[in-house]
């Protein structure tokens, strides 16, 4: 395989690059994300991604989307204006691109979840964590659609649990001296590339960096990670019944969850019986699953 080969890496510790940072508010996003002229984001956005390649496309995607995402001013991207040659899939990362969550429509729901529920939560917190996962969720999602490493005529993009799955079938070769010696080189380079890639010393950071690699990369495990941030701060009182408990969230259910996952969901209203019944499936399957982890 091209990649890690020839002593390219892959930009794998920008993963983390918003731990950290206290970003609760678009206005915190935009002044994390610095811009040349606000007023023609959009288009120099699209400029760039049809004028840059590969890795360096990635690079400037995968941060500038959050601009996008959360900025609500911003038309819609078509396919038409995305030309780029290192998009493998253009539909899927026009649709990317067009992702959308309002914030303030979040912090309005919040409020009316402390009133109805008799409690206060930590907005400013909640609001970074989600803003943290929405950044490495595109992360892992940009990097499966932009091509990194082209030769001849294979094109080779990042699917982490692929590229960890060759790492540890190298390594298990390497210490069990499965190889010959031009195996040796190429399994000994992919090895040293994979590491540099997280430009760390630190071995209990990269494994912990690799684990949240690996479980955000599958879409259930990303799905629990993300409703764990939620009942994290939107603790529901226990003694209101099932249908009140539904009632509360499901507004969060719609403005967040269904924006990653449910997406065939954003089309229906908050009292739509269809949406109502989805989020109680929804909720009873996310019980067991915390039940389970508990055990």
């Amino acid at each position: 395989m091209p990649i890690f080969t020839n002593n390219s890496t892959f930009p794998l510790h920008k993963f983390n690059m918003l731990d950290g940072n206290k970003l609760s508010s678009y206005y915190d996003i935009k002044k994390f994300i610095i811009v040349y002229n606000e007023n023609t984001f959009r288009e120099d956005f699209i400029k760039n991604i049809n004028k840059n390649e590969m890795q360096h496309l990635f690079e400037l995607a995968s941060i500038h989307i959050l601009r996008f995402t959360f900025g609500n001013e911003y038309k819609k991207i078509s396919d038409s204006e995305i030309n780029s040659e290192s998009i493998l899939d253009k539909r899927l990362f026009v649709k990317l691109l067009n992702y959308r969550i309002d914030l303030d429509k979040i912090i309005s729901e919040i409020i009316k979840f402390e009133v109805g529920n008799n409690s206060s939560v930590d907005i400013t917190n909640f609001l970074n964590e989600l803003i943290v996962f929405t950044y490495k969720f595109f992360f892992l999602k940009l990097a499966n659609l932009i091509i990194c490493n082209k030769i001849d005529h294979l094109s080779e993009t990042m699917n982490f649990i692929e590229i960890h799955n060759i790492f540890l079938r190298y390594s298990e070769k390497q210490e069990n001296k499965k190889y010959n010696s031009l195996d040796y080189v190429q399994q000994k380079e992919f090895i040293k590339n994979y590491y540099n890639s997280f430009q760390s010393d630190d071995n209990e950071y990269v494994a912990k960096t690799i684990d949240e690699l690996l479980i955000l990369s599958r879409c259930r495990q990303s799905l629990n990670y993300l409703t764990e941030i939620i009942e994290k701060y939107l603790k529901i009182d226990p003694s209101f019944s099932s249908k009140k408990q539904n009632k509360i969230l499901l507004p969060f259910y719609k403005l967040i969850t269904c924006v990653f996952f449910f997406r065939a969901n954003l089309d229906l209203d908050l009292d739509d019986p269809k949406l109502i019944e989805n989020f109680k499936k929804f909720r009873l399957n996310a019980k067991k699953r915390i039940q389970k982890k508990s055990e």
